[in-house]
């Protein structure tokens, strides 16, 4: 069926886009709400919003941001609001919560930071063996390769302006001194006000809500501007929306007056709080609820992602409109957390390569300028997706064939316009530009982690991390224990490479032929190639460089 004919607007940095995401932007500029007297919700400074909660005996930060520079920029903003010393932060979840150094320069006393217990683990996760690919699936999902101003351009990312912030970045993230447990009710007083926690997984497991009853408030990572993702674009663990209704359901029984969200403007009023929670929960529960009502039916994913859509009460709720991710993509997600990624047709269990596949596709349809042909007549038709695949399938024979990287191209920047989900017109452009050779977002994409990076790890988790860059071929004939103690930390961790397979272990090896001592930061620069294997700051035990050279060479990007 043709695409709806959707003429694109020009967006407020030039960009030509759909006119509700076009119109979104507006939410999203930079400025200071009050919430009430005592709380004000900074928005447009970032991806997230930070709230400054004022209490009898300080202030309290909640999110501190990407960076300390971004923190830096919301402090200086709340101005003459913040008028006594901030005695609290609290994260709502791992993803905003790298500027928190910042508030040193700020009038302090001790300081208590507050988070989810499993907040560190979650870090380190994002940082370890996925690091690479994560990094450059975020980027495709936000934009980083498009222009910052023209008809490419992103005029917001669908939750904010931007995502990634110019200027510089500096890591200023401080652990949390008291943890949120798992399950169960935390209550304390901060400022003089009284603080209720829960943890309830969102788009983070590590996710907290946050009630302060006394100011009838929730802060809350379950509501947002726009319909959750419970699959982004990036790839992300398994997002179960039916864990999520356990939030919202926390939030709807506080009632609250005002719900500040870790994304979008405050909602005030009670009545429009209790819409939003609820439209939100319907939402959830109707994508779960109509997926498994599809696969017991017998409907594969691709059924379901084609034929399940919004009634009109919940299609036109304004928390619920997909400027961020769509609802096909969620839907494929709930079969795949459910029952992995088979769905009905039992010719996908083997099925022939995708290049054997355009291969025989091109051939069958006729060759190389008959599929051309169905391009142009799929353009003409407004069947630009079709044109698209088939282009797909002419670039599987010959990556280099112009005319396919013309019309995809072409293709994906037509849907890109006329799309709402700001992340699938990221993706749109981001191929199209490659296509056209203005960007090679696999090349720009570093695939040694950064000192940050694996210092965010740990060292151990760094080394676990190590594995997945084993070249099987190279170590086929392979057999040797690699042993390595953290000198600053006394953590002990090996690998022991056999025959294409590299074990992990904590704790001192039975045996080693290589053994090394160096701190969590110099293994960080080695593995980072900051530093030399010959110019490091480290002691070998056992073995020789020469040896640890050839050790190394077994992995993709090693240290050298």
């Amino acid at each position: 069926m043709p695409e709806p004919i959707i003429e694109p607007v020009i967006g407020p940095t030039g960009d030509l886009a759909h006119p509700l995401l076009v119109a979104r932007s507006a939410q999203y500029e930079r400025r200071i709400h009050e919430v009430t007297p005592s709380v004000f919700c900074a928005v447009g400074y970032g991806m997230a919003n930070t709230t400054l909660v004022l209490g009898p005996k300080g202030a309290v930060i909640i999110d501190s941001g990407e960076c300390r520079e971004e923190l830096t920029e919301v402090l200086e903003a709340f101005g003459d609001r913040l008028d006594r010393p901030i005695v609290g932060v609290v994260y709502t979840h791992s993803h905003y919560l790298w500027g928190t150094a910042a508030i040193e320069d700020y009038p302090t006393r001790d300081i208590e930071i507050w988070g989810h217990e499993d907040i560190e683990r979650t870090i380190a996760h994002v940082g370890g063996e996925i690091g690479p690919a994560y990094t450059r699936r975020m980027r495709l999902q936000f934009g980083y390769h498009l222009p910052a101003d023209g008809p490419d351009s992103m005029s917001n990312v669908g939750l904010s302006s931007f995502f990634f912030r110019p200027g510089p970045k500096t890591v200023g993230f401080v652990a949390p001194t008291h943890t949120i447990p798992r399950v169960g009710r935390t209550t304390t007083s901060m400022a003089g006000l009284e603080w209720v926690f829960e943890s309830h997984a969102s788009d983070s497991e590590d996710t907290i809500v946050i009630s302060l009853p006394e100011l009838e408030i929730v802060i809350n990572n379950h509501v947002w501007p726009v319909l959750f993702n419970i699959y982004p674009l990036r790839g992300e663990r398994y997002r179960d929306p039916m864990v999520l209704l356990d939030g919202l359901q926390m939030i709807r029984e506080c009632d609250p007056e005002h719900l500040v969200g870790a994304h979008g403007v405050p909602i005030d009023g009670r009545a429009q709080c209790q819409q939003a929670v609820a439209d939100y929960a319907d939402s959830i529960q109707y994508l779960w609820d109509q997926t498994v009502r599809g696969i017991n039916a017998g409907a594969d994913p691709d059924e379901l992602a084609a034929t399940i859509e919004f009634p009109p009460r919940l299609a036109t709720s304004p928390w619920l409109q997909p400027l961020y991710g769509e609802v096909p993509f969620h839907v494929r997600q709930i079969h795949n957390g459910l029952f992995g990624w088979f769905g009905t047709d039992t010719s996908t269990l083997h099925p022939v390569s995708p290049d054997r596949r355009a291969a025989l596709t091109v051939e069958a349809m006729g060759g190389r300028d008959a599929v051309l042909d169905l391009i142009q007549k799929a353009i003409d038709g407004n069947e630009q997706t079709w044109a698209a695949e088939l282009c797909s399938h002419l670039l599987r024979v010959n990556p280099d064939d112009p005319q396919a990287k013309t019309a995809k191209a072409a293709c994906l920047r037509y849907l890109a316009q006329r799309t709402t989900a700001a992340n699938t017109r990221a993706h749109y452009l981001s191929e199209a530009l490659f296509l056209e050779g203005h960007c090679d977002p696999l090349g720009e994409t570093p695939q040694i982690p950064a000192v940050g990076i694996s210092m965010r790890a740990g060292g151990v988790r760094s080394l676990h991390a190590l594995r997945v860059q084993l070249d099987p071929v190279a170590s086929a004939d392979t057999d040797l224990m690699f042993a390595i103690h953290f000198t600053d930390t006394e953590e002990h961790a090996w690998l022991h490479v056999v025959g294409g397979v590299a074990r992990f272990g904590i704790g001192t090896a039975p045996q080693s032929v290589l053994a090394l001592e160096i701190t969590v930061l110099e293994w960080a620069r080695l593995r980072a190639r900051r530093v030399a294997i010959v110019g490091a700051n480290m002691v070998l035990t056992s073995g020789n460089l020469t040896g640890l050279a050839d050790f190394f060479a077994l992995f993709d990007h090693g240290p050298r």
